[in-house]
């Protein structure tokens, strides 16, 4: 039986032939060494880098492990979202298998397309054709940061195929209780999580970067992109849940309505004739309707409890927050002297 191949990361990461954890420590090691034996070799660490020594040699490797380390816990979150469509879906258990095998496959090439784009947008937005690279610790900070912008075009990438994967899902057959939301919870989780995922790597970001770099058109061109997939990864996935859900809570207002009409109107039949045998037993219809319309209509349309909807309020508060503090801090700076 042929193997599903692994997505790519997951792929390279098992050629070090160690657990997760420690492959991605040993990657912080082995980058950190060498930003240390760079610096010295070209004597930078004591010299004045625009814009700091650290600040610009950490920012490439930070980025680099923060996604090594968070990747682990968005395929944890990945699994439960596809299973959470079993019960719901009307196909045989080798039916489904066969769906979720297909859509959780993964393109090779598209995958290394992705990457080469990622490098080759930082190569543009550093000009490097403009030849400004002659010590050894910018060839390390542009190799770095390459790194970087190829894991994240394949990140952003892997995030919005398997976004597109619980959208396919969502639009099958779907037997929907808008009762028992808690259903679909591993699919709200998976979205949050790959939108905090995004959210985290932003806030450290802005972390390394200056009010003057902030307001580059480089810097705002690349944030703008990363908030952009931040919101499509969110809403892909999402958005198929919400139709489905909005669909389900029109069909059964319906019928709550259309219930309520034919109770109200022989309840007035009643009534005007005067027949007022089992009048009371007619009331408690009328007034379950009423109950159950009223109970379809505060229905939720969205696959989200109060947790995941702080959690999400949370997130966008973060990098907010953090470029919010950055530009105050600088003005301070600025103001005091």
């Amino acid at each position: 039986m042929e193997t599903q191949p692994q997505p790519l990361l997951v792929a390279l990461m098992r050629q070090v032939r160690i657990p997760w954890h420690w492959a991605t420590v040993v990657v912080a090691g082995i980058l950190f060494i060498l930003l240390i034996l760079i610096g010295y070799l070209d004597g930078a660490i004591n010299q004045q880098i625009e814009g700091g020594f650290w600040r610009v040699g950490l920012q490439g490797p930070v980025l680099i492990v923060y996604v090594l380390a968070i990747y682990p816990f968005i395929l944890r979150l990945w699994k439960p979202a596809i299973k959470a469509f079993r019960p719901m879906v009307s196909m045989s258990e080798n039916q489904f298998n066969r769906l979720s095998t297909e859509i959780t496959t993964v393109n090779r090439r598209w995958e290394w397309l992705a990457v080469f784009i990622g490098i080759f947008l930082h190569l543009i937005r550093l000009r490097i054709w403009l030849g400004w690279i002659d010590q050894w610790f910018e060839v390390y900070q542009v190799t770095t940061e390459a790194l970087l912008f190829g894991l994240m075009g394949w990140l952003i990438y892997s995030s919005i195929k398997g976004s597109r994967g619980i959208a396919r899902l969502g639009k099958q057959n779907l037997k929907l209780d808008i009762f028992n939301i808690q259903l679909l919870s591993p699919v709200a989780r998976h979205s949050l999580g790959l939108s905090l995922a995004f959210v985290g790597g932003i806030s450290i970001a802005l972390l390394f970067e200056t009010q003057e770099t902030l307001i580059e058109w480089q810097s705002v061109v690349i944030y703008s992109i990363l908030v952009l997939a931040t919101i499509i990864i969110f809403y892909i996935s999402m958005w198929s849940i919400h139709n489905i859900m909005a669909r389900v809570k029109s069909y059964e207002l319906e019928v709550a309505q259309k219930y309520m009409a034919d109770m109200s109107r022989k309840l007035k039949e009643r009534i005007t004739k005067g027949q007022l045998e089992d009048m009371e037993e007619l009331s408690s219809a009328v007034a379950g309707g009423a109950a159950y319309e009223r109970r379809v209509k505060e229905a939720q349309e969205w696959p989200f409890n109060a947790g995941i909807l702080r959690r999400l309020f949370a997130s966008v508060l973060a990098p907010v927050s953090v470029y919010t503090i950055k530009i105050f801090s600088t003005l301070g700076i600025q103001i005091g002297t």
